[in-house]
């Protein structure tokens, strides 16, 4: 018999909660003294400290889906989404 894991929690994008795999879901780094990534303004002790502080945030498939969209335009590569990034995380 196996059981899954499933980690619930809030898309750092749209606030929504959803179910998602916690190794697998995609992720945005965070600094938690500005609530932005550590590379977007100005963050105490400079980036270098706000990338050491940096922690991930997940992000929902609808969310990644937009995202990618706006990067397409921009030339950027998209966001990577594993297969099972939203669904339970298999354990033996």
């Amino acid at each position: 018999m196996s059981a899954g894991l499933v980690a619930i929690g809030p898309c750092y994008l749209c606030g929504r909660p959803f179910p998602f795999n916690p190794d697998l879901v995609p992720s945005l780094r965070v600094d938690p003294a500005t609530n932005t990534p550590p590379d977007v303004g100005d963050h105490p002790g400079g980036l270098e400290a706000a990338t050491a502080r940096s922690v991930a945030r997940p992000l929902c498939e609808p969310c990644v889906g937009r995202a990618n969209k706006t990067r397409a335009r921009m030339g950027l590569p998209p966001i990577e989404v594993l297969a099972s990034a939203y669904q339970a995380q298999e354990q033996t």
